[in-house]
């Protein structure tokens, strides 16, 4: 499975969010405005989506993860106006209740950017969580990993951390319905987690399976931390990355 690689440092920011902006049909650009618009549609029959979240995730650097940053909007025509978003390469992310995430891309936000996009309906995935003696899990978190909408992804309660859309919840008899996943050829990256557990995956993740993520305890990592003048270092961070796994490029 690889190994882990520690370091004394922090490697993630809190989430930023906005407050929620109303939409409409915007005014054209003004020269040099510097401005992130679009509509938003269905892909199935084209209908305007009214109410949606665009996330802009900014350009990885080093080994810093960062959630994107969010804004809510709501418009009767599917039109937003982001004036002077974050500058800079940002991934655009756009995800409305019902639909899949939409992955559009990344854009240099120096300058007016106009965006036409369009809202897939996604598939339905379906499975259990279960421990090693096949007892069911309630309540783990279970998301598609390779569409999350960041660089990095904590071994444990990403969900406090980063904004996931598409996720669900295994219920009292471990069953879990992911709706709204990403349409892949390849399958998805099923992820599973849950308190007192490490995390488990499930690669080529197609509808139409039954799919078993089993979660076992994990292991532990103990030692110390000292600093340049061989002294022990008290508060010290301590971060634990997966390593050579190329499937599982956010943990």
């Amino acid at each position: 499975a690889g190994g882990v690689e520690l370091a004394a440092a922090a490697t993630h920011q809190p989430a930023e969010r906005e407050a929620q902006v109303p939409s409409s049909a915007a005014p054209e650009p003004a020269p040099g405005a510097r401005e992130l618009r679009g509509r938003v549609r269905a892909a199935e029959d084209g209908t305007s989506v009214t109410r949606f979240t665009v996330g802009l995730l900014r350009e990885r650097l080093g080994n810093a993860t960062y959630p994107p940053v969010t804004r809510v909007f709501d418009s009767a025509d599917g039109a937003f106006l982001w004036p002077a978003p974050p500058p800079g390469k940002q991934r655009v992310y756009v995800h409305a209740e019902g639909f899949a995430l939409a992955a559009l891309g990344e854009f240099t936000l120096d300058a007016a950017q106009t965006l036409e996009v369009r809202l897939e309906r996604g598939v339905e995935l379906t499975g259990s969580v279960r421990d090693e003696q096949g007892n069911p899990i309630a309540g783990a978190l279970v998301l598609a990993e390779d569409e999350a909408p960041t660089d990095g992804l904590f071994f444990a309660r990403s969900e406090d951390a980063y904004w996931l859309p598409v996720q669900t919840r295994s219920e009292s008899d471990g069953h879990f319905v992911l709706a709204h996943a990403s349409v892949s050829a390849l399958g998805s990256v099923l992820r599973a987690s849950a308190d007192g557990y490490a995390p488990t995956w499930r690669e080529n993740a197609r509808p139409g399976e039954e799919l078993e993520l089993v979660l076992r305890p994990g292991g532990v990592l103990e030692g110390r931390v000292t600093g340049a003048d061989g002294g022990p270092w008290g508060g010290a961070q301590i971060v634990v990355v997966a390593m050579e796994q190329p499937t599982l490029p956010r943990t």
